[in-house]
């Protein structure tokens, strides 16, 4: 990015990307080693959900296709394309998977730090701050922020990739927008980011055809840039649409729908249900998370900082004319384009529903640009604050508002999400998927062993289909529609808890397999997404209950169909319950 000045055009090639790449690195390592000092060994192995794409990954290794289980039906139960395709890699080039996703979420989210640090110079070099200070509070920031490692680099999930995707969109997007003497090159590499976003999330076309029209719009307010503006913007919807109908084709050749099946599972056909739970969903996580709110409002005083800083400076020198027009007549509009890509981010969060786990995943590609805005926005403030204030507050009192900052930046978001975990408030739902998925994993192990050699695996009704998926040999059927697609086409109007209402009684029942985990007495959780379908006549002529000591967890109750009761060996213990 660039910024005119009197002087010309100030250049960002000239900033220190070995201190950059370094910074983002050490941001890296701190984030991670704090998220998982907060939430421990629980961490490894990602959450339950991630596992699911680790079975697709694992089967598409080992020649299987496209399935959750082996033989079984194709089915698209893994939101995102690039991030399976990539799973899918690892797992068939290395024997131990697991360490290696964690590194590779690493390295993509020390890259996304790095790009989000340039992209911090650029747009503080726009406002006139300072860069040191935009950075500095940019990493104090991000440093104190837990959940976003949480998921980055601990959670293995898609959220990952989509955020390295985001920010360079976001970076290219505010490079075009703030420099004048912006190559072809950046629009090209934005246009191809943009394309990529389709294959990454289906949300990703919405996001990408919104950027290439803000995109050409600003391209269009450039000196003799209308036609640019029309290539560009023509171009890139075209490759975007074209990848897209790409997408759909072959879904619709392999799977049969042209939407992933998650989709399927999770969105109600209802629109307005799904946009109050968005708008739910959006408020509760601007609240939860204490800086957002503070960052929106920075993030809407950007086009004023701009448009200032191009004032300020169209009377010092002799820049050519229409650079300076440029600059100073569009500065507002330029100056918008970061808060223009978050109202739209948001938009796109409050359309899908929302998401039903907590600790923000759906807003974690945009946190590092919320922290952006309040870090420029509070720099630049504060520069033209000091000259002001710094008689009355002398030495010590600069070293006790920056103490004061850090603490509140920092050191006091690390401690609310501590105290979050430990009083089972906003740390919960995120802790539980972690545990969630070692516990599922050893469930399914353990129960294979229970069951006589001689007994063929019984198909298993499961409600968390990732970690148990690894280890139980035998199918497995996902309740909740996941990874089931007559269970998640049966009915279109999801009505119940958020992502977690496709069960069919039904289809249940037309299918029945040989052992549904389901604990005995039922869980109140187990029994509203079941819709109550244990305490129904049909299920109790079906099934009766069991328990079983698993290896590594205890006494299990479980249900096993009845006819196949006999044969599950002494193991299995009938249960009254």
């Amino acid at each position: 990015m660039t910024t005119v000045s009197a002087r010309g055009t100030r250049r960002l090639s000239a900033d220190p990307w070995l201190v950059d790449g370094f910074a983002a690195i050490v941001l890296t390592l701190v984030g991670a080693a704090i998220a998982y000092g907060l939430m421990g060994s629980l961490l490894v192995g990602g959450i339950d959900d991630a596992a699911i794409t680790q079975v697709y990954a694992r089967n598409i290794a080992a020649g299987h296709g496209y399935v959750y289980n082996p033989g079984g039906e194709w089915v698209e139960g893994s939101t995102s394309l690039a991030w399976t395709v990539l799973n899918a890699a690892v797992f068939g080039l290395f024997a131990d998977p697991v360490p290696v996703l964690h590194g590779l979420s690493a390295v993509i989210a020390a890259a996304t730090a790095l790009v989000w640090l340039r992209t911090a110079r650029g747009v503080a070099a726009a406002t006139g701050a300072s860069a040191t200070a935009t950075v500095t509070g940019f990493l104090m920031l991000m440093a104190g922020l837990a959940p976003f490692w949480l998921w980055m680099v601990w959670s293995l999930m898609d959220v990952t990739l989509w955020a390295l995707v985001v920010a360079l969109a976001v970076h290219l997007s505010l490079r075009i927008a703030l420099d004048e003497e912006a190559t072809d090159r950046s629009l090209g590499w934005l246009a191809g980011m943009l394309a990529l976003a389709v294959v990454t999330r289906p949300d990703g076309v919405a996001l990408a055809a919104g950027m290439a029209a803000l995109t050409g719009l600003v391209l269009a307010l450039r000196p003799g840039g209308q036609r640019k503006a029309v290539v560009f913007t023509a171009g890139t919807l075209g490759l975007v649409l074209g990848v897209f109908a790409l997408l759909v084709a072959w879904r619709l050749a392999t799977f049969g729908y042209p939407l992933p099946n998650t989709y399927y599972a999770k969105t109600s056909a209802n629109m307005a249900a799904t946009l109050a739970d968005g708008v739910k969903y959006l408020i509760n996580s601007l609240v939860a998370e204490r800086l957002f709110l503070p960052a929106l409002a920075a993030a809407a005083l950007l086009p004023f900082l701009v448009a200032f800083r191009a004032r300020g400076s169209r009377h010092r020198g002799d820049a050519r004319e229409a650079a300076r027009r440029w600059a100073d007549g569009t500065a507002m509009i330029r100056g918008a384009v970061l808060p223009a890509v978050l109202l739209g981010f948001l938009a796109i969060v409050v359309l899908s529903g929302g998401d039903h786990f907590n600790n923000q995943r759906f807003l974690v590609p945009i946190a590092p640009a919320l922290m952006l805005a309040l870090a420029v926005t509070g720099a630049r403030l504060a520069a033209l604050a000091y000259p002001a204030v710094r008689p009355a507050i002398g030495p010590v009192g600069l070293a006790i508002g920056l103490a004061g900052i850090a603490g509140l930046t920092t050191v006091g978001p690390l401690l609310q999400f501590r105290y979050d975990v430990l009083k089972g408030d906003a740390g919960p739902t995120i802790h539980r998927e972690f545990s969630l998925r070692q516990s599922q994993v050893t469930y399914g192990a353990a129960l294979a062993a229970a069951l006589p050699a001689t007994l063929e695996r019984p198909a298993l009704g499961v409600l968390a289909a990732g970690g148990i998926a690894l280890s139980y040999p035998g199918p497995r059927l996902d309740l909740l529609g996941l990874n089931w697609t007559e269970m998640a086409h049966k009915n279109p109007d999801k009505t119940g808890l958020k992502s977690h209402a496709s069960f069919d009684a039904d289809t249940f029942l037309a299918h029945a397999p040989g052992l549904v985990q389901l604990s005995c007495p039922i869980s109140p959780f187990e029994d509203a997404v079941t819709r109550g379908i244990v305490g129904t006549e049909r299920f109790r002529a079906l099934y009766t209950p069991v328990t079983v000591d698993l290896a590594g967890l205890g006494a299990r109750t479980l249900f096993a169909r009845r006819d196949i009761r006999p044969a599950m060996g002494d193991a299995f213990r009938d249960a009254d319950c």
